[in-house]
């Protein structure tokens, strides 16, 4: 007996172990961005040939609507007789848009499958690269990393929401009374409890899913950079073999850059559709939850609304960043073109090759200053002075409300 649990001991510590190794699921950062899919309620090409994963799907769904009908339900009943108190209509509106924007997210990502699905695959292809394989494999590895941190992150934030709900609070039993078709202390604790987990998963899908291709896309420009780094390191001794040598290398540059190009409008187009729901939520949605914070005291119930107006803060200043960070990456490609163009060895008999390298290398540069700027439909462009001024807009909800009670 003791024989057969040490053996099965061994075996569940061994199939752990793989799985958290570098060479196991756990150490795929998309594997994770599946998981997450798949709690949203929905499923990508690999995690479809997972086992169970259609069960945990339908389950997901079949809580989320569940918590929808009370969310409803809920604010339905409170319309007669707490309407008239300012922090009521705010949790009344929360309650309401909250799974609104869960259910447009999750309408946007299935419009978005098909070309978020290239980009993935572009990610993986080799079409584009440095020319340098070690560096090509520790930036693959570096995005790895940052995905399998980002992902865990967001698991370990639904666990501790989760986890502060469950505590027993007067404040959070008044805000959320069952409606008489529920009105059992099992389903309300089972309610309250499981609230993070129907909703933040499909309000975060289209962040983890865009955002780890917009890393991934920053990759491969970094290795674009890496490219035209090492047109720097050329010989110069033989002018002939020094022109030939940078005109093939230039050629390859430009055709992975042209295919990188038609590879990021693609992204440009699907940031544009995801973000313009986060902008116009993050408005409303910021400064009214931390007003709804101060208005409850300082308990767990209002430590868990600090904590979900502080993740869409960081949700906001992520994608601002990570598209921003895009465009400096490009910048550094005009960097390295105006040295290159400066290191070009001069002779009089080589002056037409002269002229055109260098003529070849100013065109690249003009086509790369503006071609990696992010807009929502021309209503505004992704940057971090775009997160500042949402920080002033939040200020001047809260401060509305506030002034409103």
């Amino acid at each position: 007996m003791l024989q057969k649990l040490r053996l099965g001991w061994n075996r569940i510590r061994t199939e752990a172990t793989h799985f958290w190794s570098d060479d196991g699921p756990g150490g795929d950062c998309f594997w994770w961005l599946d998981a997450m899919l798949v709690l949203a309620g929905l499923r990508s090409k690999l995690s479809t040939r997972w086992i169970g994963a259609h069960i945990i799907q339908h389950l997901c769904n079949a809580l989320f609507a569940f918590e929808v009908m009370v969310l409803v339900s809920q604010v339905w009943n409170g319309l007669d007789d707490t309407w008239d108190d300012v922090a009521e209509k705010v949790m009344g509106l929360l309650k309401i848009t909250s799974p609104c924007l869960a259910i447009m997210k999750v309408l946007v990502m299935i419009h978005l499958r098909k070309p978020l699905a290239i980009l993935r695959d572009f990610i993986f292809d080799r079409c584009v690269n440095s020319g340098d394989k070690t560096y090509d494999e520790v930036e693959q590895e570096k995005l790895n990393q940052f995905g399998r941190t980002m992902f865990r992150a967001m698991f370990a934030f639904i666990a501790i929401e989760m986890i502060l709900l469950s505590i027993p609070n007067r404040t959070m039993a008044s805000m959320f009374q069952m409606p008489s078709w529920g009105a059992s202390t099992f389903l309300y604790y089972f309610f309250v409890s499981t609230l993070p987990l129907g909703l933040l998963p499909r309000l975060w899908s289209h962040l983890s899913y865009i955002g780890i291709l917009v890393m991934g896309m920053r990759m491969k420009l970094g290795m674009l950079v890496h490219r035209y780094r090492l047109m720097m390191n050329v010989s110069n001794l033989d002018l002939n073999q020094y022109f030939g040598d940078m005109n093939r290398n230039l050629r390859e540059a430009v055709t992975q850059q042209l295919h990188f190009l038609r590879q990021f409008h693609i992204l440009a187009n699907a940031i544009g559709k995801a973000f313009l729901l986060i902008h116009y939520y993050s408005i409303f949605s910021i400064g009214t939850i931390m007003f709804m914070g101060k208005h409850m005291g300082i308990n767990v119930f209002s430590a868990a609304f600090v904590v979900m107006s502080l993740a869409l803060l960081l949700e906001y200043y992520v994608w601002c960043y990570i598209v921003q960070s895009i465009k400096e990456t490009a910048t550094s490609i005009g960097d390295l073109i105006y040295e290159i163009c400066a290191l070009i060895p001069y002779n009089q008999n080589f002056h037409s090759e002269y002229v055109q390298l260098r003529t070849s290398l100013i065109i690249i540069w003009i086509n790369n200053r503006n071609g990696y700027t992010v807009s929502c439909f021309g209503i505004l462009r992704l940057s971090i002075l775009a997160f500042v001024n949402l920080l002033d807009v939040a200020y001047t909800v809260l401060m509305f409300l506030i002034n409103m009670t």
